[in-house]
């Protein structure tokens, strides 16, 4: 939590079940990472960041704008979020049927994310549920 890794050289990390609660990764290099159901949220990430083929399984990634973010497509297919994470407009399709669209309470949050690390690919998000 509130980790200082702007500037950080992290490529190829693995970072298995990390807690990057507040975290300042602005600048960091992030290429090759995997995030193995890390808790990503309200992380500062900024246009310098570098995602390129950073993976993150099972990962949940909440309360995030990551509007001026290159690279995005793996981190986004292979992690969960809600409509708390801000998407640059290219991006916005690769999560519209994978992801809530509204944005969870604590709770409910938690629970879905539950169910999505079960199996990532087979997921239905609550507005695609026929319950």
């Amino acid at each position: 939590n509130n980790a200082q890794l702007g500037g950080a050289e992290l490529s190829g990390a693995r970072l298995h079940e990390a807690i990057l609660n507040n975290a300042q990764l602005g600048g960091a290099a992030l290429n090759g990472a995997q995030f193995y159901e890390a808790q990503i949220n309200q992380t500062v990430f900024d246009a310098m960041t570098n995602l390129i083929t950073v993976k993150a399984t099972g990962s949940a990634l909440r309360s995030l704008n990551l509007t001026e973010v290159k690279n995005l497509n793996r981190l986004v297919t292979s992690a969960f979020g809600d409509a708390s994470v801000k998407l640059p407009n290219d991006i916005k399709p690769l999560v519209k049927d994978k992801w809530p669209d509204t944005k969870l309470g604590f709770m409910e949050y938690r629970e879905e994310w539950e169910l999505f690390k079960k199996d990532p690919k087979a997921y239905v998000p609550p507005q695609l549920r026929e319950d």
